[in-house]
């Protein structure tokens, strides 16, 4: 069983960097409700692929991958309209894609 300050230290930093993912969390939930409930499907299905036309970091594979994700999002019979610019609000302030 670890003790002493090296012990003191570790724990002290997984807790304070679960607080700030907590935190980090939060706000980016708060950021993506907010965008998908004041756009417009359309207007986050074109900032979608701007976002990823205009990655420079993305190759033309992680392109075509992301822009079969963003048909998939647009086509998903499953999702309701506000799941549908949720993800895409997602995809928009973050990058990542929630698989559908």
């Amino acid at each position: 069983m670890p003790f002493g300050v090296e012990a003191l230290y570790e724990g002290s930093k997984t807790f304070v960097y679960k607080r700030i993912n907590q935190i980090a969390m939060q706000a980016r939930y708060a950021e993506t409700v907010d965008l998908a409930n004041t756009t417009g499907l359309e207007q986050l299905i074109a900032r979608a692929k701007l976002s990823i036309n205009q990655n420079a970091l993305l190759t033309s594979d992680e392109k075509r991958i992301a822009m079969t994700w963003l048909l998939g999002v647009m086509q998903d019979q499953a999702a309701n309209e506000f799941d549908k610019r949720a993800a895409l609000a997602d995809y928009v302030l973050s990058g990542h894609r929630i698989a559908n």
